[in-house]
């Protein structure tokens, strides 16, 4: 029999927006509903379930509350409970062998009911959450720092590098170089209090070039007011306000944000990709951007990282340290097209060779077959 794998993880808010506007959705089963919310292939780990075939995997989507009030009403829960209190109820029923957190959101909530329960979690930012990763099986991290962190304090860790899922090129139509439309784009958020110097560094190159811009940011004005608070006191009056109309100028200029399959199209019709990390990653590379965009054969400038020779060679990727840099090289590449898609070609190989997720995911279920 078949160890049973429950995998918990969040949708973006923006997507879920989009989502909704299709009232139709609201009437589908709780199965049904969530396999259309699925098939958006919105994260990069959905695609466990088809790597982990010896376990019988469970994934649920924590933050829908129209998807988690559907399974209640199928469950014979009338009670109106609130999204922790159901994610609770689905573990206890789904009664798992082991449990997976994408994030520690609602894990943190519900954290001291389940410690019967083996469970591990994913931290990709740093966020060195010691209280819950000692109750926890291991923690999962594409950040060395942290894997260093962990261990240090007696957990285990495993370091696990994002990677490419080759599963996206059988839905997604890959252009040639160059009859891609987009000369120059980027696709992220800017909603984290790490994003601030991304936030000033984007308005830069959008000032420069006709950049199309694919920007996330879910906050509330209230979370931004917030936010822009806490930066007054911690950068300082002029970079907040530096921060504030690059803020207001990105959202004047972005398209509405993209994800999942959406985003894998806009990157397959573009020819070059901007990338610039979260500051918690310090001076690791560590994003999953620099998989997508090299696995959709775009040409890849990213900020430069001391760990980024562990995944590519120059001639594979363009990395900059410095805004200034960044502009003298994403001049040099739009006026060399070519020399664009050398790099991309380069990268796009190196990318299907030895970064896809099938070979990443066979490290964290030899870490999983350790834990059971």
């Amino acid at each position: 029999m078949k160890k049973k794998f429950l995998h918990i993880f969040d949708i973006y808010k923006d997507l879920k927006n989009e989502i909704y506007k299709d009232k139709s959705i609201l009437s589908l089963s709780f199965d049904e509903h969530k396999k259309k919310i699925l098939d958006k292939n919105f994260s990069w780990s959905l695609n466990v379930k088809e790597t982990f075939k010896d376990f019988e995997v469970i994934q649920l989507i924590s933050n829908d509350l129209f998807l988690q009030k559907k399974w209640c009403h199928e469950n014979g829960l009338t009670k109106d409970l609130t999204l922790e209190n159901i994610l609770y109820r689905q573990i206890v029923k789904e009664n798992p062998d082991i449990i997976f957190f994408q994030n520690t959101h609602f894990l943190s909530k519900i954290f001291d009911k389940i410690k019967r329960f083996k469970f591990f979690f994913y931290d990709g930012t740093g966020e060195n959450n010691i209280k819950i990763a000692k109750d926890s099986v291991g923690v999962l991290t594409c950040l060395k720092k942290s894997m260093i962190f962990y261990k240090k304090n007696e957990i285990k860790s495993l370091y696990m590098p994002h990677s490419f899922n080759k599963k996206i090129l059988e839905k997604i139509k890959v252009k040639n170089f160059s009859s891609r439309k987009y000369n120059l784009v980027y696709s992220g958020s800017i909603d984290n209090k790490g994003h601030f110097n991304r936030v000033i560094f984007l308005n830069k190159i959008a000032k420069e070039f006709n950049i199309r811009l694919y920007i996330s940011d879910s906050r509330s004005y209230l979370k931004i007011i917030l936010s822009i608070f806490y930066f007054f006191l911690t950068k300082g009056f002029t970079k907040t306000f530096d921060y504030i109309f690059s803020l207001n100028n990105l959202k004047k200029k972005s398209f509405s944000p993209v994800y999942g399959n959406e985003m894998y199209n806009v990157l397959a019709n573009s020819k070059i990709s901007i990338n610039f990390h979260i500051e918690n990653a310090k001076k690791e590379a560590a994003n999953m951007r620099l998989f997508e965009v090299l696995g959709l054969g775009c040409c890849l400038i990213t900020d430069y990282k001391d760990n980024l020779k562990d995944f590519f060679s120059d001639d594979e990727i363009i990395t900059y340290k410095n805004t200034h840099e960044a502009i003298l090289k994403i001049k040099e590449m739009l006026n060399n097209l070519n020399l664009a898609e050398n790099f991309a070609k380069k990268g796009n190989e190196r990318i299907l060779r030895d970064h896809t997720s099938e070979k990443r995911w066979l490290i964290m279920r030899e870490f999983l077959n350790l834990s059971l």
